[in-house]
């Protein structure tokens, strides 16, 4: 009978262990950083939910009409599908037709929109102060010019104020030059002059 007990405990210590070990596991995002990762950012009303074709069950889509768009969806089309895995092992997400939800989505290589519970999705009604955080951040994308990025100036239009008051001007030492070199002049002719009126 204890053998028994024993086989029992044992059997149900194996299922509890192995179902942790199945369970989804994923780091918990802030809306900047699910933002950043996403390739798509919407809100929307799940118009069906259903298994995806040729799939063998392993996902399903979601259909959305959308409400609002803050990344990714440029040509802005109102109906949408989404993809997720089916169970939560594998992360994916569990949608209800009628209900609303704000979608963090990546697009995959064959081009169709995924998402999971690792991405940031959640009820639309979860998401007011993060929908407003969205807002901002599409607006300080948007409205980042060009022109915020700094340029280097070129280096001959680069004018140190310093230099304009220790080094005089090539047209101030050409002055300084010739009134030099006649005053050496005129002194030159004076001594000529007095040189040869002592001789005389």
């Amino acid at each position: 009978m204890k053998k028994i007990l024993f086989i029992f405990i044992l059997f149900f210590l194996s299922i509890g262990f192995s179902s942790q070990a199945l369970a989804c596991k994923c780091e918990l995002l802030d809306t900047s950083d699910a933002y950043s990762k996403a390739d798509v950012v919407f809100s929307g009303i799940v118009a069906s939910f259903f298994d995806r074709e040729g799939s063998e069950q392993v996902y399903k889509d979601a259909e959305f009409v959308v409400y609002d768009s803050w990344k990714g969806n440029d040509n802005d089309p109102r109906i949408v599908t989404v993809g997720t895995s089916v169970g939560s092992s594998m992360c994916g997400y569990s949608f209800t037709e009628g209900k609303e939800y704000l979608i963090y989505a990546t697009i995959t290589e064959d081009g169709k929109m995924y998402t999971s519970t690792c991405d940031g999705t959640k009820l639309l009604s979860e998401s007011e102060n993060e929908q407003e955080v969205l807002e901002k951040i599409q607006y300080e994308t948007a409205n980042t010019p060009a022109e915020a990025i700094p340029v280097l100036p070129e280096i001959d239009t680069v004018i140190d104020p310093s230099s304009e008051k220790t080094e005089p001007s090539s047209n101030g030492t050409l002055v300084i030059g010739m009134a030099i070199i006649g005053v050496l002049a005129i002194g030159l002719l004076i001594g000529t002059i007095f040189y040869f009126s002592k001789k005389k």
